[in-house]
């Protein structure tokens, strides 16, 4: 294993290089002695270059590191890998709303190789126009998902809340997803308040911060939740998780959209949630 600083990165924002200090670890395959690390385009929504799908403050790398000698071309190498870094979040401040009109441009979509992977696009949305952030195993052109296959895949936002002697602060949303499972929940959206250190991985459920688990549920819903004390004058990250577990199923899975946090300073009672039929 080699650590090295990469001095020049291709920003696939601007399709230009810049300097960074990212630290890459280089895995050895070939009993050679040159590594190099080569920039890959990656895509994300609907063909889209990755470019197209992430804001400024939010930029994906992926290197494809290949062990080499003087007499080789890239295209003759059978060994590689692939290893992603993300850029951290600018966190946005409270009061915060997404609606995704935009694309969703500043959010981070952990899809990894899951068959049921996270978009934004027009394909469902709640109200009469606009879009959403929704699970589909198609690239996108459809809100559905493959139930015979295990996925888990995020979507996540960082969101500084400010001790400003608000008396508390809520979160709402809108969602849909049927799944699987009533009192056990096999296909479910779940929700997870947690710290920025926390990185959510393609595959893995987050075990700490859960707000709720969501599922059963075919047409628009709003669900409103009073947030914890705890998260005043902090930075957490919000994440939206599709989990279903590779079983049985039904069609359609999770879709959000309208996400707000607010803070209010007329306090509700403790344990609140208040949920919306459309």
């Amino acid at each position: 294993m080699l650590n090295y600083y990469i001095a020049n990165c291709y920003d696939t924002l601007t399709n230009s290089y810049y300097q960074t200090n990212i630290l890459l670890s280089m895995r050895k395959f070939l009993l050679t002695s040159l590594w190099v690390a080569l920039l890959v385009f990656t895509t994300n929504v609907k063909g889209a270059p990755l470019k197209e799908r992430i804001s400024a403050p939010l930029v994906f790398y992926s290197y494809l590191l290949k062990p080499i000698e003087s007499h080789f071309y890239w295209e003759n190498f059978a060994f590689f890998d692939e290893v992603p870094r993300y850029s951290e979040q600018l966190p946005l401040d409270v009061p915060f709303t997404e609606d995704f009109e935009s694309g969703g441009l500043d959010w981070t979509i952990v899809n990894g190789t899951q068959v049921n992977k996270w978009y934004v696009d027009t394909v469902v949305y709640a109200g009469t126009s606009g879009q959403s952030a929704y699970i589909s195993n198609d690239g996108g052109m459809t809100n559905d998902y493959t139930r015979t296959s295990t996925s888990t895949t995020h979507i996540y936002r960082d969101i500084f809340f400010p001790d400003d002697g608000a008396e508390e602060y809520v979160l709402s949303f809108d969602w849909m997803a049927w799944g699987e499972g009533i009192t056990t929940k096999y296909d479910y959206l779940r929700v997870n308040l947690v710290d920025p250190s926390v990185s959510p991985t393609a595959g893995t459920l987050l075990s700490t911060g859960t707000i709720v688990n969501l599922n059963q549920d075919s047409i628009w819903s709003t669900e409103t939740f009073i947030l914890s004390d705890s998260v005043k004058g902090e930075t957490k990250r919000l994440v939206f998780t599709w989990r279903n577990d590779g079983g049985d199923g039904n069609q359609p899975p999770v879709a959000i959209d309208n996400i707000t946090i607010i803070a209010n300073n007329c306090a509700k009672p403790n344990g609140y949630q208040h949920r919306l039929y459309r």
